[in-house]
């Protein structure tokens, strides 16, 4: 068994981590991983608003926009400024809401105005 795995992924002997591979292959194949793995698949397919940031952190983030606008940003803007979508490309329906009513929440608005703003 182990030999086709080894072939399969072709991976090099000659660097002596063989034992390491085999536990790795025997930890990713045990039930209690197998399990764990199909639920936080299922938890991830639940969420509704995923971060576009990539791998930037939200600390990176906050850093970033402290340094362009002067002035510390509030979790909300940090949250919106996340959910952002590369340019060209549009948010969902769903986020496009939820970020339409922070934003009301956030200047006081109604969110007729907002939509129309968002959209002008």
């Amino acid at each position: 068994m182990w030999d086709i795995i080894l072939e399969k992924f072709n991976f090099d002997v000659s660097k002596g981590r063989k034992d390491e591979w085999k536990y790795l292959v025997n930890l990713w194949s045990g039930d209690d991983f197998q399990k764990k793995s199909t639920q936080n698949k299922i938890n991830r397919s639940k969420c509704s608003l995923p971060p576009y940031s990539g791998t930037k952190t939200y600390a990176r983030l906050r850093y970033e926009m402290e340094k362009k606008n002067g002035k510390a940003p509030s979790r909300v803007e940090v949250f919106l400024e996340s959910r952002k979508r590369k340019k060209g490309k549009q948010v969902d329906a769903f986020q496009q809401n939820v970020i339409v009513m922070s934003m009301c929440s956030i200047l006081s608005l109604s969110p007729f105005r907002v939509y129309i703003c968002a959209y002008v």
